[in-house]
């Protein structure tokens, strides 16, 4: 049901009224919206049909639709390959078997690695020239 009082003209713009709706943020041409009265809101919502329909004929003209500032592209979406969800998978079971209690071996603790000789041997030579 129509919220204008019965005035006649007002009727097909009644949902674009709506965009002129002040946001929170603090605007000054914004606010200057509170202030028009009724007659001043339809004609700009008359002006901005207008605007749209001649938007759509030029979209016609040239051949395709050119995206509007209001539209975004469609974001993509990132792939994951199965084995980095099957590690974050098993991340998240020894996750919730820690926080139970009951640790289960889900992942293998990694081996202890191993100084090789050669570094070894140049551990010592600096530990001995310290002392």
């Amino acid at each position: 049901m129509p919220m204008h009082g019965g005035d006649p003209g007002f009727g097909h713009n009644d949902v674009n009224l709506i965009d002129f709706v002040p946001s929170k943020s603090f605007n000054p041409a914004m606010n200057s919206l509170i202030n028009l009265s009724a007659q001043q809101l339809r004609r700009a919502a008359g002006i901005k049909d207008r605007i749209d329909s001649l938007r759509n004929e030029l979209d016609r003209i040239l051949g395709g639709t050119a995206k509007t500032p209001k539209e975004k592209a469609p974001r993509k979406r990132r792939k994951m390959s199965a084995t980095a969800r099957a590690k974050i998978g098993a991340a998240q079971k020894a996750r919730w078997a820690k926080a139970k209690g009951n640790v289960s071996k889900t992942q293998p603790a990694k081996a202890k690695r191993k100084m090789s000789a050669a570094a070894k041997a140049r551990w010592a030579k600096i530990k001995a020239a310290k002392q």
